[in-house]
């Protein structure tokens, strides 16, 4: 782990476990009840979406190379703290909505670049300079942190609209 030390990876594959190729999240909660959205304000879907939500953001921060500034500033309000306890043990921990849904949106985005390019662009996509006008030249990891949560939600419509050829 780093020491928040800019451009340190604060999970390497060896701490976080081996790198996967995959980012799975168990969520059945659209086969458990059809026709019913998820309700992140709800604490025991909070509880619930938490465990396998932290998993995911780590093997996707890990896979992109993420240091702890950037990891935080994709999380909002994260501490290193807390990144380093996510990484020894992501049990029993509850996260709030707005962290699972910027985590949601981060999955999201992993999975369209996996789908729609192959691994090494989906893996360096979020870090390389972007000519489109909604990024202006900046990294698309630079502007999610810029924009928040809205941001995050940018950069996953793009994405999948992409994938879906529009």
């Amino acid at each position: 782990m780093s020491d928040g030390v800019k451009g340190a990876p604060f999970c390497s594959g060896r701490l976080c476990g081996a790198r996967s190729k995959e980012v799975f999240v168990s969520d059945t909660s659209h086969t458990e009840r059809p026709g019913r959205s998820i309700d992140l304000a709800d604490p025991a879907e909070q509880e619930r979406q938490s465990p396998s939500g932290i998993a995911a953001f780590l093997r996707i921060s890990d896979i992109w190379s993420l240091d702890d500034s950037q990891a935080l500033g994709l999380l909002g309000a994260a501490t290193p703290a807390t990144l380093h306890e996510w990484a020894a043990e992501n049990e029993g921990r509850m996260l709030g909505q707005d962290t699972i849904t910027r985590i949601s949106h981060l999955i999201g985005i992993y999975k369209a670049l996996n789908v729609c390019h192959g691994k090494e662009l989906a893996d360096t996509w979020i870090k390389l300079p972007n000519r489109s006008p909604i990024f202006a030249g900046k990294t698309p990891v630079d502007y999610m942190i810029e924009n928040g949560q809205r941001g995050l939600a940018t950069v996953r419509r793009l994405l999948e609209a992409r994938c879906q050829g529009q």
